[in-house]
């Protein structure tokens, strides 16, 4: 009762003073109004100090452990009570307030429905200009802000490399994921890399001057009309649509091949729009309900998704090289993102560990398809990997980094070379982007 009180007035002081921790605290939990944001501060310094001030089942180390007991908690509460029953009291208090503080904060962080499941936010620009009509012959048509943790905005860089569309017609941005420095959401402008446009240090600066006095989540991709200054929109699915609407012509590779790369061919259409739909809900959103469940329910349905879809991707990448056929579509570069950062992030901190991309030889072999063929240079994944475990505070409040699996990226994938789209007077693109 004694360590319940003082912790208590020691979280309520400590919400009341501004400190490095509430500073973090603040720029990761994102509030709906200043009363929910004052409780998640105190409840969340609350369990903080709570749980570093008791000795649960483990204790932990102490510069002079005792010679008796090899280690000491700071408190010795358990040391101290003797008889009486103040192990169950302290794991149960403990794990009541740490079950409910991290469903206050996965759902500050992450929305969620009455039974515990992620719901993705609506994205607030997805209305596109209607005049925006980009050309290779306009240089400097879009300018796209898009950061390298983030699998949505690698689709988008992927599907830029795949179809080798020059800089001078897309020009991009690469985010720093750092919300410590941002004001809102993670994104900001590192020093190297300012904003072109607005001179913004953040994209939540970019959002409202794109739209003054802007309200809601700051996020990447988000493609910006640079003739206007106006947005495209921030969802990937519009921006993929805009870089396969390019009329970048074919280029030539290093064996004299041609290639014109379309990504969503017409007698393919309804195929990737199944994979699309398919991936969506099983897989590049389905890890992130594994991981955003504060339910048993919401996870167990999210698991079996994921598992299921992992394995379906596996068999059907038995039969053909890439989802569709032997062409690269629309429908790989949905999958891509998400296998990349599977083994090294979702498996472990998305408790997706149920399946590896390493024990699927099919899937793990079309990842290094993909990877050697145009997707190289579109991610630092060690990177992206860490941005997880560095900045989901609720999921891993130590920020540890884990040693990252070696994905063996550059061994032979033995998938045979892929197959160039026919191109009847091809037009080579002399300044390919990798």
């Amino acid at each position: 009762v004694l360590a319940l009180t003082l912790t208590l007035a020691l979280a309520l002081t400590l919400t009341l003073t501004p400190t490095p921790t509430l500073t973090l605290t603040l720029t990761l939990i994102p509030s709906t109004s200043e009363r929910r944001d004052t409780m998640a501060r105190a409840i969340y310094v609350f369990c903080a100090v709570l749980l570093s001030a008791v000795d649960l089942a483990a204790p932990l180390s102490a510069p002079n452990p005792s010679p008796k007991s090899g280690g000491s908690s700071p408190l010795k509460i358990l040391e101290l009570s003797g008889n009486l029953p103040t192990q169950p009291l302290l794991v149960t208090t403990a794990k009541a307030i740490s079950k409910g503080v991290y469903g206050l904060m996965v759902s500050e962080l992450a929305p969620q429905s009455k039974d515990g499941a992620y719901v993705r936010p609506a994205d607030p620009f997805r209305t596109i200009a209607k005049d925006f009509t980009p050309t290779a012959a306009t240089p400097g048509t879009m300018l796209l802000y898009g950061g390298n943790p983030c699998p949505w905005c690698h689709r988008v860089d992927l599907a830029l490399a795949a179809r080798r569309v020059p800089a001078s017609v897309v020009r991009r941005v690469v985010l720093e994921d750092n919300p410590i420095k941002a004001s809102r959401g993670g994104w900001c402008f590192a020093d190297d890399r300012p904003d072109p446009l607005f001179g913004a240090r953040d994209l939540r600066e970019v959002y409202d001057k794109l739209q003054p006095g802007f309200v809601g989540r700051c996020t990447a991709p988000l493609g910006v009309d640079l003739r206007k200054k106006q947005p495209i929109s921030n969802e990937s699915n519009d921006l993929m649509k805009y870089v396969n609407s390019l009329d970048v012509g074919a280029y030539v590779d290093d064996a004299g091949v041609a290639w014109e790369v379309e990504l969503r061919p017409k007698e393919l259409e309804a195929e990737i729009g199944a994979w699309a739909e398919k991936l969506y809900g099983g897989l590049n959103n389905g890890v992130y309900r594994c991981g955003f469940a504060t339910t048993q329910a919401a996870y167990d349905t999210a698991s079996a998704a994921v598992a299921a879809t992992l394995d379906e991707v596996e068999e059907q990448l038995s039969k053909t090289r890439y989802l569709c056929g032997d062409k690269v579509t629309e429908a790989d570069i949905r999958l891509f993102p998400t296998v990349m950062r599977y083994d090294g992030a979702y498996s472990t901190i998305f408790k997706c560990g149920f399946r590896r991309i390493a024990t699927l030889p099919n899937v793990s072999a079309w990842m290094r398809d993909i990877y050697q063929n145009f997707g190289r240079d579109t991610i630092d994944i060690e990177d992206a990997v860490a941005s997880y475990y560095k900045w989901m505070i609720p999921l891993n409040p130590s920020a540890i980094i884990p040693r990252a699996p070696d994905l063996n990226l550059e061994a032979p994938h033995g998938r045979g070379r892929p197959k160039p789209n026919p191109s009847p007077n091809p037009s080579p693109n002399p300044n390919p982007s990798s």
